[in-house]
């Protein structure tokens, strides 16, 4: 059975799907709407009739939250996760098209694993032992096995 997504995940979705939009209003069944009287007018048959104003920054704000641990400089911390990963962007660029190149950027990075060195690795790989690395040793390697 598929796992249900969270009320965030959704807004993502939607969010996505209508990339002008800058807030929706959501009812307690998680419902979206433009407007609010076409929310207030949907929850009116709910027996929760709460309508929420969901903004894209909110939504973003939360993911940016769970995307770096909740660090209180987020945007310091992508710029620095970017950068780490082999990518720049304009200090100028939006929070969700920063986010959004680093997620991107993840992806593409291959799966590490962790390597225990042996004297064998050393000899089919003597820049290894040139920095200081010996047998026992953990190391990490991209990970070659196909999914």
């Amino acid at each position: 059975m598929a796992e249900e997504l969270s009320r965030t995940q959704k807004m993502q979705i939607i969010f996505k799907q209508h990339p002008n939009a800058q807030e929706f209003y959501v009812t307690s069944d998680d419902q979206a709407f433009y407007l609010p009287s076409d929310a207030k007018n949907h929850a009116s048959t709910l027996d929760d009739k709460t309508v929420d104003c969901i903004t894209r920054r909110d939504i973003l704000k939360e993911v940016k939250i769970e995307t770096t641990g909740g660090k209180k400089n987020d945007r310091k911390a992508l710029f620095e996760e970017l950068k780490n990963l082999g990518g720049s962007a304009p200090n100028n660029i939006s929070d969700e098209k920063l986010l959004a190149k680093v997620e991107e950027l993840r992806k593409s990075r291959p799966k590490m694993i962790d390597v225990t060195v042996t004297q064998e690795t050393l000899d089919q790989n003597p820049e290894l032992a040139a920095e200081g690395i010996k047998v026992g040793d953990t190391i990490q390697v991209p990970d070659t096995e196909k999914e």
